[in-house]
């Protein structure tokens, strides 16, 4: 059980990483001149950036007993 808590510390760290690269790129991204297309585009990745970021909240606190 102790390696499996382990094993998903790690991927939680490893999930928030990688949740912190696409923020900067989509902050970046945030007051270019997106054509229509791409800015739907890029309203529905930051949507469901914003549900990542709950799920892993959420899986945080479990993981915490709290």
């Amino acid at each position: 059980m102790q390696n499996q808590n382990e094993h998903f510390r790690r991927l939680i760290h490893d999930l928030r990483t990688k949740m912190a690269a696409v923020n900067t790129f989509l902050f970046l991204l945030e007051d270019l001149p997106l054509d229509p297309e791409t800015r739907q585009l890029y309203e529905k990745v930051i949507g469901e950036m914003e549900g990542m970021k709950g799920l892993v909240e959420e899986m945080g606190k479990n993981k915490m007993g709290g």
